[in-house]
């Protein structure tokens, strides 16, 4: 029995030291990383359910909709190069080809900003510098470029600095949750490449109601109780020798009963980086 004993204490031995091994993921930007950047997104309204605000806002909310929408059909570049002071500088831009005469309310508003639609900032460790840049910006950098600030091991949790629902002083909150949750799932080794596959799960949600002197703004008096839930799950590849994603794979969801310029519903958000 030892003889099967021993072979057996050596695996197990083995094993956990693969999982308290630190691995360093860490950005190597020498020249320009650039990656076609996916965010396609569908909006399911809700039906069988009050949407009060809709009446409100209802032509306006139309045009947000369609704005939405126009983004969503674009081409988009994602490009890292560092900066002077030995950080990140990350812009996302919207990818105009010659030929594309498209003219519409979204790309007449990037083109005023020189087509870049998205910048931020990031240590070499991954750290998020960019915390001027307004909450929907920060997020979506964090979302998409930021790594934890030290090694981590398998299985070792990290969290991301975002806040994926802002409600203003109006809102009374009842119910609410947060989970922020980033890992290391496995570690592969691929054509002598050391790949870290990395997994997010993301969750936040909300609900209560606006007092009834901010609904009367909107000529409502009664307060209407909302839900907001928000998730963001992905998976993504991560070469430590070459400091850059190989592939990431990630999909955000909006679920809400509140209905500001259209929003109310479910909807989803695609997002995919793909190394040029």
């Amino acid at each position: 029995m030892k003889y099967i004993i021993l072979p057996l204490l050596f695996l197990v031995s083995i094993a956990s030291a693969q999982q308290s091994e630190k691995y360093d993921l860490q950005w190597k930007v020498t020249d320009t990383l650039t990656y076609k950047t996916i965010m396609d997104e569908k909006h399911v309204p809700t039906e069988g359910k009050e949407m009060k605000m809709d009446s409100l806002f209802g032509e306006l909310g139309k045009s947000f909709d369609k704005m939405r929408s126009q983004a969503s059909k674009l081409k988009y570049a994602s490009k890292l190069f560092n900066d002077c002071r030995g950080n990140i500088d990350i812009v996302m831009e919207v990818v105009r080809e010659e030929e594309d005469t498209t003219d519409n309310m979204f790309t007449s508003m990037v083109s005023m900003n020189g087509n870049v639609m998205l910048r931020g900032k990031i240590s070499p460790a991954g750290e998020l510098l960019s915390h001027y840049y307004n909450t929907s910006q920060s997020n979506l950098i964090a979302l998409l470029f930021e790594l934890p600030s030290k090694p981590v091991a398998i299985g070792e949790k990290w969290h991301l600095q975002v806040d994926l629902i802002a409600m203003d002083q109006n809102f009374v909150g009842e119910e609410f949750s947060k989970e922020n949750e980033v890992f290391i799932e496995e570690i592969r080794e691929k054509n002598g490449d050391t790949v870290a596959v990395i997994k997010y799960n993301i969750a936040e949600y909300v609900s209560g109601t606006f007092g009834n002197a901010a609904m009367s703004l909107f000529g409502e008096a009664k307060e209407q109780n909302i839900y907001m839930k928000m998730t963001h799950k992905a998976t993504a590849l991560f070469s430590i020798e070459k400091g850059r994603w190989l592939e990431y794979k990630g999909n955000t969801e909006i679920d809400t009963n509140f209905s500001l310029l259209g929003s109310g519903g479910v909807r989803t958000t695609v997002f995919e980086l793909i190394p040029e």
